[in-house]
């Protein structure tokens, strides 16, 4: 029964998140819906993140200046 309890956080032994599937799953596994959301988390593809997503800082092009 414990093995199902912590079945999340077995799942999800490989994520970068799996200190927070593992607290979620110990505290409110009890909890059918704290249960499926840590199941969700460590089910779910990790996003991948560009470092090349930078904000760009161009000038504004205000062609309405007063002269």
């Amino acid at each position: 029964m414990i093995l199902v309890n912590f079945l999340p956080t077995i799942l999800g032994r490989k994520k970068n998140n799996v200190f927070v599937i593992f607290i979620l799953n110990l505290f409110l596994s009890w909890t059918i819906i704290g249960w499926l959301y840590a199941l969700y988390l460590s089910l779910r593809k990790t996003p991948i993140i560009s470092a090349s997503v930078a904000p760009s800082f161009e000038q504004p092009k205000n062609n309405l200046l007063i002269k």
